[in-house]
């Protein structure tokens, strides 16, 4: 992905992340023993940064393996490779109060994290610069999820209001999606193919789903004895994964009906979380740069040092000495109909409305024609009778004797008797 820091800025190009060729899925895991690192398809296994001082909330971005994990209860999050070998940890930034949770904006390279004593949501850069609160006045907030594809962040809360609430990456529109039968949520997860949000409820002990915009929720796996105490949740493929404090094991089981259980790993002590590494739970794609059905032309500039977090469309190519010039960003709703269908539309909608009118105009000419006619008609006899019962003496004496003919003649013609 192209990325670079202009100031307090960071243009991400549309195309979002570069996946790495014929990477196989890896399970991550915070433990009292270290970062552990679990191939998927085979038995191969490591541990990347041992005699870690705790677990704590795990994140990564597949495009490289950088994995990111914070220590409980120290307020200091790291970052490692988990594709190379297993070497040091790398402090990336130092926030205040518990972090429990973390999440990774893999198109517009930002990390987000949620801060117990603090009650609020916490983005930075990757390298840890620009950081700043995002949201705040949260009761509890226990774990963190974004989609930057559609411009979305999640988290949850488990204060003495639990819920489960979404918001645009800059803060704005924040919205509640589940409130009710929940009460201890502490661990989400997204499905990014199928549009899913999946969380643990460790008050009911249970795993449920929703789609992203609330609706269609079901609960998938209920306490079946591996879920008393979740340290971790992943969506892989047809999937759930989630580690066990109460039974130190790592399970997967169906992510539809959560049939299948099956125990990965056990004997797990003192674990965090976890996360599965794949480039598939990270697509590239034209990021929604912040805000839902927005797609940039070129770039999305992400600006930290504002006010608010801002994220806005540039057209701009870079090019030495040339001033920045920001674009217009174009809306692109899924269900928005495109430029040539919506002119035909108006075409159309115009023409009936002139049709309508004319026809209109018609009916009412049609309808005044009849009083008309008959007003002109019964004038005309009332001018052609007045002379005929007019007494007074006539202008003229022949005209009065051609009158005088014309009606001895239609009185014949009445009195004539009809001949069969």
């Amino acid at each position: 992905m192209d990325v670079s820091r202009v100031g307090a800025m960071v243009h991400v190009s549309p195309l979002g992340a570069t996946a790495l060729q014929g990477n196989e899925a890896q399970l991550v895991f915070s433990s009292s023993k270290g970062i552990h690192v679990k191939n998927l398809i085979n038995t191969e296994y490591k541990v990347l940064v041992p005699h870690l001082p705790g677990p704590g909330p795990v994140a990564v971005l597949a495009s490289n393996r950088t994995v990111y994990w914070a220590q409980q209860g120290r307020g200091s999050i790291y970052r490692t490779s988990a594709a190379e070998n297993p070497k040091e940890a790398v402090l990336v930034l130092k926030v205040q109060g518990l972090v429990s949770g973390l999440a990774v904006d893999w198109v517009h390279q930002l990390l987000y994290w949620t801060s117990v004593e603090a009650g609020s949501i916490n983005a930075a850069l990757l390298d840890g610069s620009l950081q700043r609160q995002l949201i705040t006045g949260l009761d509890r907030p226990s774990a963190v999820a974004v989609d930057p594809l559609q411009g979305f962040l999640f988290w949850a809360q488990c204060g003495n209001t639990p819920k489960i609430e979404r918001a645009n990456q800059d803060g704005h529109d924040r919205m509640a999606l589940v409130t009710a039968l929940i009460r201890q949520p502490v661990a989400l997860s997204l499905d990014m193919p199928r549009r899913l949000l999946y969380w643990f409820d460790q008050g009911m002990r249970s795993i449920s789903r929703i789609n992203v915009e609330g609706q269609h929720r079901k609960i998938v796996v209920e306490s079946n004895g591996y879920l008393d105490r979740m340290f971790g949740l992943a969506v892989f493929e047809g999937f759930l994964y989630w580690g066990d404090e109460a039974t130190h094991s790592i399970c997967r089981a169906n992510k539809h009906n959560g049939r299948n259980l099956q125990v990965l790993m056990s004997n797990i002590t003192l674990s965090g979380d976890m996360v599965i590494v794949h480039s598939v739970l990270q697509p590239k794609g034209a990021s929604a740069c912040g805000r839902p059905e927005t797609v940039c032309q070129h770039e999305c500039v992400v600006d930290l040092m504002s006010e608010r977090s801002q994220f806005n469309c540039d057209s701009q190519q870079t090019t030495p000495n040339k001033p920045q010039i920001p674009s217009i960003s174009r809306s692109v709703p899924p269900s928005t109909l495109s430029d040539s269908t919506f002119a035909g539309i108006l075409c159309l909608i115009i023409f009936l409305s002139m049709l309508l009118v004319g026809m209109a105009s018609w009916w009412w000419r049609e309808e005044l024609r009849p009083s008309r006619s008959f007003t002109l008609q019964s004038l005309s006899l009332k001018e052609s009778q007045n002379p005929l019962i007019t007494q007074g003496p006539p202008a003229d004496p022949n005209t009065t004797l051609v009158k005088e003919t014309l009606i001895r003649l239609d009185l014949d013609c009445v009195a004539a008797p009809t001949v069969s």
